[in-house]
């Protein structure tokens, strides 16, 4: 089944790890977080991503110290993450991915 992806995007452009969204990940600098980024800038307790009751993929921002930015906007709280959207953790980078069957099925829903 497909699952939306949380691809990490290395300093020379290049891919590196891709992590599954499976309901929900933690991310941070804790041994504890599903996606462990050992950056300063992030907090032990950065974030979370998880799929909502509507099948929308949602980030919550638990840090009270370092911002998170999506699409250069700043996050301090919650939003709904899209296809391509790119997430700026510290120096960390991530882009998000979602399958073309889940965008089908997230937009056939919405008319019910």
């Amino acid at each position: 089944m497909s699952r939306p992806e949380l691809v990490s995007l290395l300093a020379d452009g290049r891919e590196g790890e891709t992590h599954h969204v499976n309901g929900e990940i933690t991310l941070g600098r804790d041994k504890s977080c599903d996606v462990r980024v050992k950056v300063p800038s992030i907090s032990r307790q950065h974030a979370k991503i998880h799929i909502d009751e509507n099948g929308k993929l949602c980030y919550t921002h638990l840090s009270s110290v370092n911002p998170s930015i999506i699409n250069g906007n700043v996050v301090r709280e919650n939003a709904i993450l899209k296809n391509g959207d790119l997430l700026h953790m510290g120096d960390a980078l991530f882009q998000i991915r979602i399958p073309g069957i889940l965008l089908f099925l997230i937009d056939y829903m919405k008319e019910f």
